[in-house]
């Protein structure tokens, strides 16, 4: 079966779903003020000046942009060569993928399971830390496919409970008259850092 296909009817099934199980839902929302340059610019000073402020959200900033300068490498660059020109197979690069993916969703399921009974810290240090430098450790160490593959899904299960448990900090820490210019500051940074 064709791909597209599937991603096709994936998307549909999705806009079916949504539609029936929120069309309950109705939010009466006043008509979003008009937004100028010079406006975006001051609520975008607005939200890096409180991210300065706080004692967390730095490092959480800053590890956001690493984190996400690396992985943006690593499956733009680094992944797709060592599949085309060291193992010679790029299947291997929809594998690992699909591992990493699988490994996420996984733990995901699992961290919204139990994760309220977790210690914050005891889970999101050793997430980062197996998520993270295994995979460039292993990649540069031009390993057998099924090490690739295995060290994927450990990354995969590793990162599952990495953004829902910053976000869920970022939600505390920020008061929610802030939250659209300190949500829009975090990713401008982000997204600014792993543009090619």
């Amino acid at each position: 079966m064709n791909v597209l296909i599937v991603d096709a009817a994936s998307f549909a099934m999705s806009a079916v779903l949504i539609g029936v199980f929120t069309a309950a839902v109705r939010l009466s929302r006043p008509p979003a003020p008009a937004t100028t340059p010079r406006r975006y610019v001051a609520d975008l000073h607005e939200g890096l000046t409180f991210i300065r402020r706080d004692a967390l959200l730095p490092s959480i900033l800053l590890m956001f942009v690493i984190a996400n300068m690396l992985d943006n490498a690593l499956f733009a660059v680094l992944l797709p060569t060592d599949a085309a020109q060291i193992l010679n197979d790029p299947v291997v690069l929809g594998i690992c993928v699909g591992a990493l993916g699988a490994g996420s969703l996984a733990s995901t399921l699992i961290y919204a399971a139990i994760g309220h009974r977790l210690p914050r810290r005891g889970v999101l240090v050793p997430a980062l830390l197996i998520a993270g430098t295994p995979k460039f450790l292993v990649l540069a160490a031009f390993p057998d496919t099924w090490v690739l593959v295995v060290t994927m899904v450990a990354a995969g299960l590793a990162a599952g409970p990495v953004n829902p448990l910053l976000g869920a900090i970022e939600f505390e820490r920020i008061p929610a008259a802030l939250r659209g210019r300190m949500l829009g500051a975090l990713m401008a940074c982000v997204m600014a850092a792993i543009r090619r």
